[in-house]
């Protein structure tokens, strides 16, 4: 009975282990299964957020695709509406390239009517076509002003070269009709000495001092007893030329002629000169 006791005791022992390992088996396996729920749980919120995300960033891609469809529409709907505006506005177009042609007396009318047009035409364009057509007709009034200022330029040079040529016919007949300036002065052939000077030292400050062309013959004796000196020059030139020999004839010298050419008022002496006697005729003629 004892060891019928002793091998019930055994037998419930193994019993209770075994019910132990069941429960202890039992226990992991629903912690494995809670483990696998766990990780499939995470898995499917991954998938859902990865979906989620995926079908944002197609939101997104839709929207941006639409509004670029939208922006280029609402483009090329301004670009045919500005040339509709524009092709609307050949003749006022035309109208203002016309004040290209302007000239100094037509500037001012042209610019007007450019500018009535332009308070006409503009309210009636939008912003881009009002913006294009105000700048044409800038640059065609800036490239007018400029025309215009070129040949405001050029009437005023060939004013001033049709004034200057009529100064210099006028000055050209006043000389021609000066008597007090001849183109020639006679002297006596003994007075040519002295107007030459030494090696034409004279002669050549007479006509540095004169401003005047003085030709003097090579020959200086003649059957008359006269030679004719050329003058060449304006009238001022030669009338201060023909004085300056008539004071060295006259008996003068070259200090007198230049106080004479600037005005100075030169009294000839020279009452000893040699061949005075010969030469008081001609000064009294002349």
């Amino acid at each position: 009975q004892a060891q019928q006791q002793q091998q019930a005791q055994l037998q419930a022992q193994r019993q209770q282990q075994l019910e132990q390992q069941r429960a202890q088996q039992q226990q992991a396996l629903q912690e494995r299964q809670r483990q696998q729920e766990l990780i499939r749980q995470k898995q499917m919120e991954a998938q859902q957020k990865a979906r989620e995300q995926e079908e944002l960033r197609r939101k997104n891609r839709e929207e941006l695709l639409k509004k670029n469809r939208e922006a280029m529409l609402a483009k090329q709907k301004a670009e045919a509406e500005k040339r509709k505006q524009l092709a609307a506005l050949a003749s006022t177009r035309a109208a203002i390239q016309k004040v290209r042609m302007a000239t100094p007396e037509t500037f001012d009318a042209l610019k007007k009517e450019v500018d009535d047009l332009l308070t006409t035409e503009l309210a009636k364009l939008g912003p881009d076509a009002a913006n294009v057509l105000f700048s044409e007709a800038e640059k065609h009034l800036e490239f007018a002003r400029t025309r215009v200022e070129q040949l405001r330029a050029v009437k005023e040079k060939n004013e001033q070269r049709k004034q200057e040529m009529e100064r210099r016919r006028n000055e050209a007949a006043a000389d021609a009709a000066d008597p007090t300036a001849p183109p020639k002065v006679d002297v006596p052939c003994a007075a040519i000495r002295a107007i030459v000077g030494r090696g034409g030292a004279t002669l050549k400050r007479l006509i540095a001092s004169t401003g005047c062309n003085i030709e003097v013959p090579q020959v200086w004796s003649t059957p008359t007893g006269m030679v004719a000196i050329r003058l060449q020059g304006i009238a001022k030139q030669r009338r201060l030329a023909g004085e300056a020999i008539h004071l060295l004839v006259d008996g003068g010298d070259l200090e007198d002629v230049a106080a004479r050419t600037k005005g100075a008022v030169v009294v000839p002496h020279g009452l000893k000169h040699p061949g005075r006697e010969e030469w008081l005729p001609w000064r009294v003629k002349a």
